[in-house]
């Protein structure tokens, strides 16, 4: 009578943690995803800070210049 017991107490905790396996699969999904979200967030922010640093640049030449000009007046 032990072993039957026992048997069963072992089906059940297989399937504990096969549903803990599912769960942690289904999580390690979403932090995929998450991740791959994040990954273009941080593409797209770094295309816009060099877009304003080139900006920033022509900005910064074309004060020099004007610059230049006013002192030759």
């Amino acid at each position: 009578m032990l072993i039957p017991k026992s048997l069963k107490e072992l089906q059940i905790q297989i399937q504990s943690l096969s549903n803990e396996l599912s769960a942690c699969k289904n999580i390690e999904k979403q932090h995929q995803r998450l991740n791959g979200m994040l990954h273009k967030e941080i593409d797209k922010l770094k295309k816009e800070i060099f877009d304003l640093k080139k900006e920033n640049t022509m900005h910064k030449e074309n004060l020099q210049a004007e610059l230049i000009r006013s002192m030759k007046k």
